[in-house]
């Protein structure tokens, strides 16, 4: 992660106290088609199982049978467990590509709140079953260019972990503001910390 936030320009920072909490910083300058699928081995085979076309399906399906209590959960819970497998994808393929050195910044007009709170809806599900509360305080930012796809993965990474390890019955605060010409966005959670 930290290598992705310093190739578009940006600094990564951690701050934590040891069985305390953890701070992480992210700072990101105001200007900054792989087909994922999930491999599967038979034998001697693998095979390359489209994560989009998983999740198409499960829509199908999920309209078919809204009636149905605990199928429907189940579902649903498919859905949860795809986009999580379809994010780790896209995780590995950026990473893979930015050590590669075959990785070009897309940039783009981005809104990074809408960023942070799409990776919070995203990953609410997780944080419900551990009962922990995401705190999202954002002040109104102004748009910047970014690679929306990297930033997004960056904040998700950040705020995962904020939520594997943090105890159940807390609380997550993310911030966003602007300092200088960079936008700031901090994670801090309740968790044991990592120095």
């Amino acid at each position: 992660v930290k290598r992705a936030v310093e190739n578009v320009g940006g600094s990564l920072e951690i701050d934590s106290e040891r069985g305390r909490w953890t701070c992480f910083t992210l700072r990101l300058p105001l200007t900054v088609a792989v087909v994922n699928v999930l491999l599967i081995s038979v034998g001697e085979e693998v095979y390359g199982l489209p994560i989009a076309k998983v999740l198409g399906q499960i829509d199908i399906m999920e309209g078919q049978i809204s009636n149905v209590g605990k199928i429907k959960e189940g579902f649903l819970k498919i859905r949860r467990y795809s986009h999580e497998l379809d994010q780790y994808v896209k995780s590995i393929l950026k990473i893979s590509q930015i050590e590669s050195n075959h990785f070009k910044i897309k940039r783009e007009p981005c809104d990074m709140n809408k960023l942070i709170e799409q990776a919070v809806a995203i990953l609410a599900p997780l944080a419900e079953e551990k009962f922990i509360a995401i705190d999202a305080r954002l002040e109104p930012l102004f748009s910047m260019n970014c690679d929306k796809e990297l930033v997004q993965q960056i904040i998700l990474n950040i705020l995962e972990n904020a939520i594997k390890y943090s105890p159940v019955h807390t609380v997550i605060t993310v911030r966003s503001k602007e300092e200088g010409d960079m936008v700031v966005v901090t994670v801090t959670d309740q968790g044991k910390g990592i120095k």
